[in-house]
């Protein structure tokens, strides 16, 4: 039998709305399906990966295991039948999403209301190394991961996979306020016509101003003093940040956060250094 559980979810977002504005992105239906499996009570076991709210609407139906990576870097790889991830809404509810996967694909989502204080697993940290797959992700959280992006490659060249890094997962690098900051202060030097356009404009990854944005976008990102630190550190294996991908590119506000600011799903892609 199937628990509705929409009609919570939506009191939820009304109420944030009230101090943060419309909702960006449509929260998905929260139902919780008949195969929903909730963690045991074992700490070791509570969940595979914790994301944040205002990330939940990217969480759909065909995700690959990379995609999904993106989005929330500590996922385990696609090994186990189901994925279980964790979340809090603005308004304090706590809710486990748990991903059907077959053939190496989300094909389902259930979602449950947490009926006690969820301990997250070990999800603090900086940046992560998966040697199996060679990508190295970054995480906002502290404790998981290495401290440092020098540390995280220097892991990834002992393990002899260095030279195979194609691309860092950045989407939680996107939202630092620095980066933010940087990003923005470049555009309004370089190019503050497209960048008044955008922010004029619906900020929706269709939006034609924010495509006509995006170039310029690239390029301010590229440029940015975080960017260059990291660049810094892969021309030490010959290696350099050539290009930046950004799915679902948006200029927006969130439930948390009244002020416009990019997002997306952020890949840095590295070649060789010239």
């Amino acid at each position: 039998m199937k628990t509705n559980v929409h009609s919570i979810a939506f009191l939820a977002t009304m109420t944030a709305s009230i101090y943060a504005g419309p909702l960006p992105l449509p929260i998905p239906d929260l139902v919780t399906k008949e195969w929903h499996s909730s963690p045991s009570d074992s700490p070791g076991s509570q969940f595979f990966g914790v994301i944040q709210w205002d990330m939940v609407p990217m969480i759909k139906v065909g995700l690959t295991e990379r995609e999904l990576q993106a989005i929330c870097p500590l996922v385990n790889p696609f090994k186990n039948a189901s994925v279980l991830l964790y979340s809090v809404s603005p308004v304090g509810i706590s809710y486990e999403i748990e991903l059907l996967i077959e053939g190496g694909r989300v094909s389902d989502i259930s979602y449950k209301v947490c009926q006690k204080q969820a301990i997250p697993l070990s999800l603090h940290g900086g940046w992560v190394v998966r040697p199996d797959s060679a990508m190295i992700a970054y995480s906002p959280k502290q404790g998981e991961g290495y401290e440092s992006f020098d540390k995280a490659l220097k892991a990834l060249a002992d393990n002899g996979r260095i030279q195979k890094l194609d691309a860092i997962a950045g989407t939680s690098l996107l939202p630092d306020e620095t980066l933010q900051k940087e990003i923005f202060a470049d555009l309004e030097r370089n190019a503050p016509d497209e960048l008044k356009e955008a922010r004029e404009s619906a900020g929706n990854m269709h939006n034609p101003k924010m495509q006509k944005l995006w170039k310029h976008f690239e390029k301010a990102l590229l440029a940015t003093p975080t960017i260059t630190k990291l660049n810094a550190s892969l021309a030490t294996y010959g290696l350099t940040i050539s290009r930046a991908g950004v799915e679902k590119f948006e200029l927006r506000t969130t439930l948390t956060d009244a002020n416009r600011r990019f997002h997306g799903v952020l890949w840095l892609y590295v070649g060789e250094l010239e």
